[in-house]
This record gives structure tokens, C-alpha cells and sequence, in this order.
């Protein structure tokens, strides 16, 4: 997936896409406020930041095993 932060002209909505090679798949998200808004867009970052790490494998072993 990707983040696009700015979906269109309207401030409080971004877009996931997904990168698969096959797939026009987009989805569009408005948020109430400018808040809510950071808040998803921050929280998104971090979890396709986990994910290329765990795909590049990346990853704190101990995290891992204490799951």
C-alpha cells in the first residue's frame, strides 16, 4: 500500500493505493478534523514502515519473540 496524503483538493482527505502490479485498487479517506487527520496519517506511516521492514527483514528479533 501507499499513502498519498492529499486526496483532491479537500485538506481532510488522504488515499491508500495498492502497489500490487494487477490492482487499481484506491481507497479515499476523510476524516472529520485536521487532528483526526494527523492522527490516521501518522499511525498509517508507522505501520507501512513495519511492514517494508518485515518484508526487507528488518526487525528487532527480541520484539518478535516476545510476541
Amino acid at each position: 500500500m501507499a499513502l498519498h496524503e492529499n486526496a483532491g483538493d479537500d485538506r481532510l482527505r488522504f488515499a491508500l493505493t495498492d502497489k500490487t502490479p494487477s490492482s487499481d485498487l484506491q481507497l479515499v479517506c476523510q476524516v472529520p478534523s485536521d487532528e483526526v487527520r494527523e492522527n490516521w496519517i501518522t499511525q498509517i506511516h508507522s505501520i507501512l514502515d513495519m511492514q517494508g521492514d518485515l518484508l526487507r527483514g528488518n526487525f528487532n528479533q527480541t520484539c518478535i519473540l516476545s510476541i
